[in-house]
């Protein structure tokens, strides 16, 4: 089995440790994966009654990005959409992969046609959504790098404010007194003897 992996990185990933979700996380999780796979949901909500070890490695396995989702879904809702959408795209194009397998196994080549085509066109509109999140992501950078300029040309304006704010804070109080002569500052690894 690999080793761990960047967080949304190759095979593994489940193999990183992430700390136990609580029962409130748990739920938070739940309503989330309903959003994105209802069936998913419903089995590991039922594993969490019947088999709990299958259940706790289900959430160690996709609870943080659940979580994160969670989050969107109260920081962003058009976000968390486009996410939501993604994923289940995710689901559905791993399906049709899976059915082409196992229509190239049993010789079907019509069926394999067929489902290759609808793989296509499921691609053609998984590409859409993706570009749209894309285009979403980049409208909030833009929106967070028009913030920071503003931020910036204020603290400019205002810098000789600020200068005398920094001064009166740094000599309010009286400093305290420099170390010993001979002891290294603060910070400094002693030497080896």
């Amino acid at each position: 089995m690999q080793g761990p992996g960047p967080r949304n990185g190759p095979p593994g990933e489940i193999d990183r440790p992430h700390p136990p979700l609580t029962a409130e996380q748990r739920q938070q999780a739940l309503e989330v994966l309903r959003d994105v796979n209802p069936d998913l949901a419903e089995r590991i909500a039922q594993a969490l009654q019947d088999n709990p070890e299958r259940a706790r490695l289900a959430f160690r396995r996709f609870g943080s990005r659940l979580l994160e989702l969670a989050e969107l879904r109260k920081s962003d809702p058009a976000l968390y959409q486009l996410k939501v959408t993604d994923q289940q795209s995710n689901f559905e194009t791993f399906k049709l992969v899976r059915q082409i397998l196992e229509a190239r196994i049993e010789n079907d080549d019509a069926r394999v046609g067929r489902l290759t085509d609808r793989l296509r066109e499921h691609l053609l509109k998984h590409f859409d959504v993706r570009m749209k999140l894309r285009e979403h992501e980049l409208a909030l950078l833009e929106k967070r790098i028009r913030e920071l300029r503003e931020e910036l040309r204020d603290r400019h304006e205002r810098k000789t404010q600020l200068i005398d704010q920094q001064i009166q804070t740094m000599t309010r109080h009286n400093p305290p007194p420099p170390p010993p002569e001979g002891t290294p500052p603060e910070g400094t690894p002693p030497e080896a003897e």
